[in-house]
């Protein structure tokens, strides 16, 4: 079955990157953003191919292809002036906050399309980052100790270790053969859903809004990293189902941004949900959509969710 022609692997792989820290290291509890926010700054510094700086980049800027994508005439309106960046931070909502010398620190990172070929520069540009200092005071420094690839069964398997050449490796990921028409999912990180202007809260969330987000995001993402051979309009026909009511709470979240010198609020929905009536382009849809993340700020890791149930 394979409602959405798409061929049996598709070019996402979803990385873990280990650090052995050499110096205290005090982070937020969920620290997605800050981590974007030091991997934005090394890889500006380290990989930014323009003779003067300038917004836009170049089209042709490695930082640009990595961490600014150039404006994009055939994405719809909503996302055309800054499409979303072929990578996503993933970190735990709730984590220590304190890591001591000697302690490993390890965080998630999902590339996707082109952005794959570019882990050696990625990993490079982490490894300065943390170098440099990060987390309060900008106080904490590690080496990288290693780089491992998620796996078909969700274990992830050492390709790097030490500062060692990366390993040959399979950067895809294998679509099912089947795919159910209900599943239950958790929301491990908020889900922030925008409609007319204002954030939806966890009671107003229904299926048809999760599922028009997901069909959205999943266009956009296949458009731009693995090419689209779906149709809007006939999706958007399939959406229905009203699925069970959602066990969902409102988790508080904000960071300041230090660009705009002000606290951007980062709240959204977490918890379980079970959806049920797919048809098998949502329901593949919604496997594949376990490496996007949904709704607002999934560059700071928001919208992350995971199939925990199927049938």
């Amino acid at each position: 079955m394979n409602p959405l022609n798409l061929p049996s692997e598709l070019p996402i792989a979803r990385y873990r990157l280990h650090f052995t820290l050499t110096h205290d290291l005090q982070l937020p509890p969920y620290a997605a953003s800050t981590l974007r926010g030091v991997f934005g700054h090394a890889l500006l510094a380290a990989a930014c191919t323009c003779d003067t700086p300038q917004t836009p980049h170049l089209p042709d800027c490695p930082y640009a292809q990595i961490f600014e994508p150039a404006p994009c005439a055939d994405l719809p309106s909503s996302v055309r002036q800054s499409p979303p960046p072929p990578y996503l931070i993933e970190t735990p909502l709730i984590a220590p906050t304190h890591f001591p010398a000697g302690a490993d620190y390890a965080f998630d990172l999902v590339l996707f399309g082109r952005a794959r070929h570019s882990l050696p520069l990625i990993a490079a540009v982490f490894t300065q980052a943390f170098a440099r200092g990060l987390g309060a005071n900008n106080a904490g420094k590690g080496e990288l100790s290693g780089i491992a690839v998620q796996q078909a069964d969700g274990s992830f398997l050492t390709i790097s270790e030490r500062g060692s050449p990366i390993a040959l490796h399979d950067n895809h990921i294998r679509l099912p053969e089947r795919y159910p028409t209900q599943a239950c999912i958790q929301l491990l990180t908020p889900l922030r859903i925008q409609q007319k202007g204002r954030i939806l809260r966890e009671t107003e969330l229904t299926q048809a809004v999760f599922l028009r987000q997901l069909m959205r995001r999943y266009l956009t993402l296949a458009h731009l990293n693995w090419g689209n051979h779906a149709n809007a309009a006939e999706l958007s026909a399939q959406i229905g189902g009203q699925g069970v009511p959602p066990r969902l709470s409102w988790h508080e979240h904000r960071r300041f941004s230090n660009r705009q010198k002000q606290i951007t609020p980062l709240s959204g929905a977490i918890g379980t949900w079970e959806l049920t009536g797919l048809t098998p382009a949502f329901s593949q849809m919604l496997y594949i959509g376990q490496w996007l993340h949904l709704g607002k700020e999934t560059v700071f890791g928001n919208g992350q969710y995971r199939i925990i149930q199927a049938a």
